[in-house]
């Protein structure tokens, strides 16, 4: 645990070189035991997969390239320590493995998928971001025509750039991931919420939970659809939406008709009363939305971490199938160091902000 005293400080926005290291010793301590309890049933290269990854978190953290973390590796025996490395003591056996990460990729995407589940909250954010890859935009005739999967995307804050839209699906409670995905940018937002929402928290008699996202995510189908798999939507209407209509759509909305089967007799009026409060609080939400503001800005200062802290800004990776392994290993990163932050009640901003002035 991070002393209340230093925790303070950094909130203050007064964090020096020695309260940095003293998180990242604590970060690292953390790392090292999700990533060594990853795997139930060790594999070929599960070892190499597991120090890669403590690897890539802590240089990303301190902000090193990895032949500059592996020198400070030499001479800092309490960080040496606690990451324990076996099998990726240096640069070069990190290097080698590195180059057969193609191959694991399937293997590394399952096993981070597994761990990045968290507990089941009450509500989640949809969100989109981009991951920007370091092509030149001078190299624009091959990114338009295909040559590679990255493409030109549109970001709010740094314009046009070259990358990957991904699509992250986040408890906004603990800040676990649920799912992360990079879908091509015509791919209907419909399809996008049965996959991403329905897919992974629609449930016929389970606990009810809420899904909040902007207004790109606005559709019929994705407000009316979720409401039979006890999900609440919170979704920005469109100003060219007649919200009264809407509201009359929800509630004309009948019940799931698998609950009158048989099986569904004792515990049908209690869903159907959950169904009832469902409608009522879908209703809320279309007028209400701004409510959820405060909430879901914990989606943009997760992305701004994964960014800021985990290399998200800068891949190096140009198709697609690559690209999503080195995704899902950021965010997780990024729930580990989020999560560690509410645990020692560091404030989150002030201490990214803090590290951007730092690598300065």
């Amino acid at each position: 645990m991070i002393p209340k005293s230093i925790a303070e400080k950094i909130n203050r926005g007064e964090m020096t070189e020695e309260e940095f290291r003293i998180v990242a010793l604590e970060f690292a301590k953390v790392v090292s035991e999700k990533a060594r309890g990853m795997f139930k049933k060790k594999e070929k290269y599960d070892d190499y997969i597991i120090e890669y990854y403590i690897v890539e978190t802590m240089r990303f953290f301190f902000g090193y390239p990895p032949i500059l973390f592996y020198s400070n590796l030499r001479v800092d025996k309490e960080l040496r320590s606690i990451l324990n490395l076996k099998v990726l003591k240096t640069f070069s056996s990190y290097e080698d493995f590195r180059k057969k990460l193609h191959k694991l990729k399937v293997r590394i995407n399952n096993i981070i998928k597994r761990n990045v589940e968290g507990k089941v909250d009450e509500i989640y954010g949809l969100d989109t971001t981009v991951a920007t890859v370091d092509l030149k935009l001078r190299r624009g005739k091959k990114i338009k025509d295909g040559f590679f999967d990255a493409s030109f995307c549109f970001d709010s804050v740094r314009g046009v750039e070259v990358g990957y839209m991904v699509y992250t699906l986040i408890n906004l409670t603990n800040f676990s991931v649920v799912d992360v995905k990079i879908y091509p940018k015509n791919k209907a937002k419909k399809e996008i919420w049965e996959e991403m929402v329905i897919s992974n928290l629609g449930t016929e008699s389970g606990k009810i939970k809420v899904v909040t996202a902007d207004a790109s995510f606005f559709a019929y189908d994705n407000i009316l659809l979720p409401l039979n798999y006890r999900i609440i939507p919170v979704i920005k209407v469109k100003k060219n939406i007649d919200r009264e209509e809407l509201k009359r759509m929800v509630e004309r909305t009948l019940p799931n008709i698998r609950w009158f089967d048989s099986r569904y007799n004792k515990i049908l009026s209690a869903l159907l009363e959950d169904f009832s409060y469902v409608i009522k609080k879908t209703i809320e939400g279309i007028e209400r939305y701004e409510e959820f503001a405060e909430i879901r800005s914990r989606i943009e200062l997760f992305f701004k971490v994964a960014k800021a802290m985990f290399g998200l800004r800068d891949l190096h990776v140009y198709y697609r199938k690559y690209a999503i392994t080195e995704i899902r290993m950021i965010f997780y990163a990024t729930q580990l160091f989020c999560q560690f932050c509410l645990k020692n009640g560091i404030n989150i901003e002030r201490f990214v902000e803090r590290v951007r002035r730092r690598r300065v």
